[in-house]
């Protein structure tokens, strides 16, 4: 029985841990490609062609001595952003795993329904998985049937079946 008094903490520290890591990983890169953008715009550096090309150009760079300076220099910008915000990820989503720890270990109590808490937890995560699975079953059976629709305006049925070619 005490192990659920555990389990409800450890969910109080890696769950908004998880969802601010998720929420920062989604945004990260735009910010990150805007900083970019106004670096270049703020050194007068002109673009050949499209910036997410250039962007891909950039992020693919793996040796720096054989590009062109103005290149060079955007790399290493973008470098430097990719450092900072790694660093600050890190940062924020582990100081929010151990306030959130602490705050855990302090709301569990021997009063606490640890395990119909825990047990719930773990209804909603298989919820969410079998919902996730049966949504994926109906997308593939609409899918194939939306593209046998199309086909099969376009070839006969008869064709299909008894054709020779």
């Amino acid at each position: 029985m005490p192990k659920y008094f555990g389990y409800v903490s450890a969910l109080w520290t890696l769950i908004p841990a998880l969802i601010v890591l998720l929420t920062i990983e989604i945004f990260d890169d735009s910010l990150v490609q805007n900083s970019l953008m106004k670096y270049m715009q703020s050194e007068n550096i002109q673009l050949e062609g499209n910036f997410n090309l250039y962007l891909n150009e950039i992020k693919n760079i793996t040796d720096i001595s054989s590009i062109e300076p103005t290149k060079a220099k955007v790399y290493q910008h973008y470098a430097h952003l990719q450092n900072i915000t790694t660093n600050a990820k890190t940062v924020v989503v582990l100081a929010l795993a151990v306030l959130m720890g602490v705050f855990g270990f302090k709301k569990v109590t021997i009063d606490t329904p640890a395990r119909i808490y825990f047990e719930k937890f773990i209804e909603i995560i298989l919820l969410l998985a079998a919902s996730i699975a049966i949504l994926t079953t109906v997308g593939i059976v609409f899918s194939v049937l939306f593209e046998s629709v199309r086909f099969f305006g376009e070839v006969p049925v008869m064709d299909f079946m008894f054709g020779l070619e």
